[in-house]
């Protein structure tokens, strides 16, 4: 009986253990955001170049002048000692959730 019972606790930790392996995390690519604390705001970045490969798909996107590219966005000021972060976020539209 004891056996028995040992052998069911493993089977169970066995069977808990391989459904976690099998999920899959893989979101889009996800976004960049500067944030400056001094002005309380953030601001997403632009994607560049991107090679982004898993399970929910492929996305490869290649600039061909990336100073054109550079040059024609929108100009962010910041000043000297200014506290700003890069900040990464999932891709809501496919299928993150933070």
């Amino acid at each position: 009986m004891k056996g028995f019972f040992r052998l069911s606790i493993g089977m169970f930790l066995i069977s808990i253990l391989t459904g976690c392996i099998g999920e899959d995390y893989d979101v889009g690519v996800p976004t960049a955001h500067l944030y400056s604390e001094d002005l309380a705001t953030s601001v997403q970045l632009a994607e560049g170049n991107v090679s982004w490969s898993s399970s929910s798909g492929d996305v490869h996107q290649k600039i061909d002048d990336i100073q054109e590219f550079g040059l024609s966005q929108e100009k962010m000021k910041v000043t000297a000692n200014e506290k700003v972060s890069l900040d990464f976020q999932e891709n809501a539209r496919n299928g993150g959730d933070i």
